[in-house]
């Protein structure tokens, strides 16, 4: 069942929390933690995503990137995460179809066990769109060809060069990767610890939640599994990359599943942590989202771990600091958090509680600009987010009650 912690009486809250302390005095095992890691990695090199972007530059006559420096970032990351600092790592747009498996094939020394959707994504190169003739595309396309009155020669890229009306193939083109080349939902977990593929899922989003073409193009979703840790505890997981305009929606409903999924069976099968970009954006002078969010995981018990350790969020996407943020996006933005890691802290034999977190800025690579010096770039626009987590175990670990979910000022 599942715990709203919203309005308990204060009485009740302290009660709770002096049997909490007491029972994490006398059950603690000094050294047993468990750290985690969220990062966004804007991988989107290789992906349906980009060939999207690039018919979408040749309508509209652009040079708008999603990609740069992929490969070397990739190897970079890899090599970051090969440090092993964490145990539970969760990351989110890895696009390319076969990005998730190249990743975690490259890390199984550090981290064994890993999950990725096995969903369906075949690739759709450039050339192959661009090539690709009218009366190919017609035979496989009927609706989308008539609407648009194709001739029955030439090529795609030959007439949208050549023909007015094809101004609006916009829409078309984006019709082209979401009905045979959508991609999947980007999600990596890798861990330490054995993962329980019988209570691994995914479940994806429901079509239509977002006008955001770029994700349109993708399965968005969120991945739940239980993490058996040492000594037969288990730890209940969830990873999402929530929809763009997530933040937008007064009930959130990406948030609501991913705090639903994430504890479901938690009452038996052990406290939950739920990480990923949420897309619910906090600001220093306007918390309005964030709250809403906060309130939506409040429902489940769940709190901010980054907010009980530190006091407050540090910003994830940071346009002043990031050079790879500022290339991606031009358009000056406040700097926000967007990724988050939230628990609920108790279950059958098993509490935990955050007892430090940090935002990581210092994962750079050497970008070099034809002309000028050598500078050290972000590794991608968004930031890790890393927390370490305290474990007692014990024979009947309380629920740890907060009088209210924690509030952004």
């Amino acid at each position: 069942m599942k715990r709203n912690v919203v309005g308990i009486r204060t009485a009740a809250i302290l009660g709770a929390l002096v049997a909490g302390a007491a029972i994490f005095t006398s059950c603690a095992t000094a050294g047993k933690r468990v750290t985690v890691l969220t990062y966004n990695t804007h991988l989107f090199g290789g992906s349906n995503a980009e060939s999207a972007q690039k018919l979408k530059n040749l309508i509209q006559k652009k040079d708008e990137e999603v990609v740069l420096d992929d490969d070397e970032r990739f190897n970079k990351i890899v090599e970051e995460l090969k440090r092993g600092e964490a145990d539970i790592v969760a990351l989110q747009e890895l696009w390319a179809c076969n990005r998730p498996k190249d990743l975690a094939d490259r890390l199984v020394k550090v981290y064994p066990h890993s999950h990725y959707s096995n969903q369906s994504c075949q690739y759709a190169s450039w050339n192959k769109l661009a090539g690709e003739t009218l009366e190919e595309f017609a035979r496989r396309y009927p609706a989308i060809a008539g609407l648009y009155a194709f001739p029955m020669a030439g090529t795609i890229t030959g007439a949208i060069l050549t023909a007015t009306k094809y101004k609006e193939f916009e829409p078309m083109a984006i019709e082209i990767i979401k009905q045979k080349y959508k991609i999947t939902d980007g999600l990596l977990l890798l861990s330490k610890y054995p993962i329980d593929n019988t209570e691994t899922e995914f479940h994806e989003f429901p079509a239509g939640r977002t006008g955001d073409k770029k994700d349109q193009l993708a399965r968005k979703g969120v991945i739940t599994a239980t993490i058996a840790l040492p000594n037969g505890l288990r730890l209940r997981v969830g990873v999402t990359h929530a929809t763009t305009d997530v933040g937008g929606w007064q009930s959130m409903p990406d948030i609501a599943d991913l705090a639903e999924y994430s504890t479901e069976g938690a009452d038996k099968i052990g406290p939950a942590i739920m990480m990923g970009d949420f897309n619910a954006h906090y600001y220093t002078d306007n918390a309005a989202e964030y709250n809403r969010m906060s309130d939506i995981f409040a429902r489940v018990g769940a709190l901010d771990a980054y907010r009980q350790v530190k006091k407050r969020n540090d910003m994830t996407v940071n346009w002043a600091a990031n050079p790879l943020l500022r290339y991606f996006f031009p358009e000056k933005q406040e700097p926000a958090c967007i990724d988050y890691v939230f628990y609920r802290p108790s279950g059958p034999g098993l509490t935990i509680r955050p007892e430090s977190a940090k935002v990581i800025t210092d994962w750079k690579y050497p970008h070099e600009i034809k002309g000028n010096p050598v500078e050290r770039w972000d590794l991608s626009d968004h930031y890790p987010v890393m927390v370490t987590f305290s474990l007692w175990n014990g024979p009947n670990p309380i629920t740890w009650i907060d009088p209210e979910p924690p509030r952004a000022r």
